[in-house]
Formats: C-alpha cells, sequence, structure tokens
C-alpha cells in the first residue's frame, strides 16, 4: 500500500506538471514576467532590495484591502497536500475579475473546509458533468460563504450533490462545506478558490494563508500542506523531516535554500536557482532511479529517502523559496526554467 501511494503521489506531481508548463509559457508570453496590478508592482519593489541578506521581504497586509488582510486556514484536511495548478494573474481563466483566484489540485469527493466562519448565501449542486468545452461554462457547482466584513468565498467545481451546507446555514472556519470535484468547465478535479468584495460582486481580492512561520501567498506550481491548529484555530509548524545520512536529491531543498538566501539580490538568487538544477538535473535523475531500484528491492533505507523527498514537496514554505517563487518577484520569469526542471526530476 505505500509503494502504491508514493506511484499515485507521483503521477498526481506529473498531472501538475503539464498543467503548470503549460501556464508558465503563456503567461511568460502575456506577462513578460512583470507584475500585472499596482499592489504586486508595490510588492515588487519592496521586495527588490529591501531585505537584508538571506531575508525575505515580509508581506506588508497594510497595503491590500481590510478583507484581504484575514489569514485564512487551508480549505482542506490537516496534512493533505495539494499542488496550485493555477495561481494569480495566470492563463487561461485567472484574469479580469478571477485575477486573484487560486486552483487547488485535489481527488475527487476531497472534504473542502471553510477558510473562514461565515453564512452561507447560495448553494449550487444540480449539475453532474465538466469538461473543456465551451458549452460548460456556467455550469459549475459551487457554495458562497458571506464574512462578517462583507466579502465572499466562492468554492467552485464541488461534486453533483456535494454541498454539505445549506442556504442561510452559519458555518466554523474549518466546516467541511463541500466535497471536491470537477463540475463545469473543468477537465481535472480540483478546487477554483476565490473570495470577492462581496456576495453581489465577482471581483476577486488577493488573499493570503496562515501559517506559524506567518502569512503567505500561495504560488502557482508549488504544493501546499495544511498544518495543524490549536485550540484557538493557530496553525502550528509542520514537522521537518530529517535527511541527514541520506543523498543529494533528499537534501536537495537545503541545497538550494542555501544558495537562494546567500543572495539579497533577488535576481541573482533566481538566477543562481535555476542555474544549479541546470547544472545537477542529470545527476540527480540518475539518483532518482538508483532509490527506486533499491527501494523495489525492498531497500528500507531507499523506501524511507523517497518517502522523505515525497514529504517535502511544499518548497513554498521555505522563506528563501517564497522570496523569488512569489507574484511580487519581478524576476519570476528566471525561476519558471528551474521550477519545470525541478518538477521533471522524478518523471523518468
Amino acid at each position: 500500500m505505500r509503494e502504491k501511494g508514493m506511484c499515485f503521489r507521483i503521477i498526481l506531481m506529473l498531472s501538475a506538471l503539464l498543467i503548470f508548463a503549460g501556464c508558465a509559457d503563456k503567461r511568460s508570453a502575456k506577462n513578460g514576467g512583470a507584475p500585472q496590478d499596482a499592489a504586486q508592482e508595490q510588492a515588487a519593489e519592496t521586495a527588490e532590495g529591501a531585505a537584508p541578506s538571506g531575508a525575505p521581504a515580509s508581506i506588508d497586509l497594510s497595503q491590500y484591502p481590510p478583507a484581504s488582510r484575514v489569514l485564512l486556514r487551508f480549505p482542506y484536511a490537516s496534512g493533505t497536500s495539494s499542488i496550485i495548478v493555477q495561481g494569480n494573474n495566470s492563463f487561461p481563466t485567472h484574469s479580469e475579475s478571477m485575477r486573484f483566484a487560486l486552483d487547488f489540485l485535489l481527488d475527487e469527493g476531497t472534504p473542502l473546509l471553510a477558510v473562514r466562519g461565515g453564512k452561507v448565501v447560495k448553494v449550487v449542486q444540480h449539475f453532474s458533468e465538466g469538461g473543456s468545452e465551451e458549452a460548460m461554462r456556467g455550469r459549475e457547482n459551487y457554495v458562497k460563504i458571506e464574512h462578517d466584513d462583507g466579502s465572499c468565498a466562492v468554492y467552485m467545481h464541488i461534486t453533483h450533490n456535494g454541498a454539505r451546507v445549506r442556504s442561510g446555514q452559519h458555518v466554523m472556519a474549518g466546516d467541511v462545506v463541500a466535497l471536491n470535484g470537477s463540475t463545469g468547465y473543468s477537465s481535472t478535479p480540483h478546487l477554483h478558490f476565490q473570495i470577492n468584495v462581496s456576495s453581489a460582486s465577482e471581483e476577486s481580492i488577493p488573499v493570503f494563508f496562515d501559517t506559524a512561520d506567518g502569512p503567505i501567498a500561495l504560488v502557482e506550481g508549488m504544493s501546499y500542506t495544511a498544518p495543524e491548529y490549536d485550540g484557538a484555530g493557530k496553525p502550528l509548524p509542520l514537522a521537518k523531516q530529517d535527511t541527514g545520512g541520506m543523498g543529494e536529491f533528499a537534501r536537495l531543498q537545503d541545497t538550494l535554500a542555501q544558495i537562494v538566501s546567500r543572495e539579497s539580490d533577488l535576481k541573482q538568487a533566481s538566477m543562481k536557482f535555476t542555474a544549479y538544477l541546470k547544472e545537477h538535473e542529470a545527476e540527480l535523475k540518475l539518483e532518482w532511479k538508483q532509490i527506486n531500484r533499491r527501494a523495489f528491492d525492498g531497500d528500507k533505507k531507499a523506501m524511507d529517502e523517497i518517502a522523505a523527498i515525497l514529504n517535502r514537496e511544499d518548497m513554498s514554505r521555505n522563506p528563501a523559496f517564497a522570496r523569488i517563487l512569489g507574484p511580487e518577484n519581478p524576476y519570476r520569469e528566471l525561476t519558471d526554467e528551474g521550477m519545470l526542471i525541478y518538477w521533471g526530476l522524478m518523471s523518468e
């Protein structure tokens, strides 16, 4: 069962890679790697050269609308991981009013949790089909929850009859609101999530998620594991995997973090991140094959090494990576090639 679970996770990661690759190419062509709105431009100016060596520029929530300053829980259970397959200002659908939306890759039927408390104002759950055809647009099932500041969270593409709440019901952060699906304009099960200015508006606002290390903006192509929460709803630190005595592949994130942290200049940090992956791509792929071969032969150390590698998918929790992978980095296009290499290391 353990080996099957690993194989499934690898397949899931590769599926996300294909989506991420397409989005990265289109985003680069459309945006030229530059931020697309005033808030992002301001964040880019703050990030560039403002942080001391090895430290990320903190998120200045004061520049965002009041509703954006409320930090969110993750919309899935603690310990669950999800890849952001489409992020902010991203091709093909996250633009204009939906520019601050996030797409979480999750299995069909995954319970979706309220990111904030509020009142359910609308439930649509009668649609049963989904696909990438134009005819599927507007046939999404969804739940809308209005918060006490008037903003409204949208949980979209839920499965047929997948709502677990009803209109008028009050929910608390962490309550199950629906089951994940792929209804409407959707080619694979995922949660399309956004917070709108109000329940009467389709205009999305920036969102930030709460972690033990402070607020984070979720980044396209990255995986995030929902933390445990204490009795007051505060996120607890994620357990760190001990990679001592393991090979370079298992220590790759630590190596990359050191390279990035030594550079205070964002452009240099972005370039060196990708340069290291380019230089060592062949040997890392070979090491991955060798680890899998040993694990297939029953080597417990190799199995533990694979588990350590797969448990460290959510790279951007490390501030060193959040710095270069976030939308506020004006040189983000320099890291895209590196990210494609990173996700492709286990593809062969």
